[in-house]
């Protein structure tokens, strides 16, 4: 188990780039700076993970998480680091969250979430994973495999996390026909 506080200390000391609309970066700080800070856009690296069966993993976040907790999230992610690309912060956040290494990413999208809580821009990768989910102990309490079907039925019941829940409609749950549920 890792201790709350060498979390909060890496934080502390993990440099990210404030960004423009356009992605072109303004200046760097401070992680734990940047998730205090409202008015300022980010970069983030997600990662959708499927099996071989074609189920996406959720996870539900910690309730100790200052952002969202309790809410469920699909796959993984986080912020890219000042000197990295969105494609080796996804590696990284795949090995630190998941316990994955070595995977194949390809590059599902681009995303951009904004909201008067935090905004970010990112590039969304995905995978197909068959082997086993290590899950780090401090950002989530439970994860496993559902169908499009059962993450559509988590979202109409407001248990996704905001952001997750306007990626997973526009780019995961294409086929439903608004205000139908099918």
């Amino acid at each position: 188990m890792v201790s709350q506080d060498i979390c909060a200390d890496q934080e502390e000391q993990e440099m990210v780039h404030i960004v423009d609309e356009d992605d072109n970066p303004l200046s760097a700080i401070s992680r734990e700076e940047a998730r205090n800070r409202k008015d300022i856009i980010i970069r983030a690296a997600i990662i959708i993970v499927k099996d071989p069966e074609g189920k996406y993993f959720v996870h539900r976040r910690c309730a100790t998480r200052k952002r969202y907790p309790c809410r469920w999230g699909i796959g993984c992610g986080g912020a890219v680091h000042v000197g990295e690309t969105y494609k080796q912060a996804a590696l990284r956040e795949l090995e630190e969250e998941l316990g994955i290494r070595d995977a194949e990413l390809e590059l599902m999208t681009v995303f951009s979430y904004r909201s008067e809580d935090h905004s970010y821009n990112s590039e969304v990768f995905h995978i197909v994973w068959k082997n086993r989910i290590i899950m780090h102990d401090l950002e989530m309490d439970y994860g496993g495999f559902r169908t499009v079907s059962e993450i559509r039925n988590m979202d109409k019941k407001g248990l996704l996390c905001p952001d997750t829940s306007v990626f997973f409609r526009k780019h995961i749950d294409t086929g439903r026909k608004e205000g139908t549920g099918t």
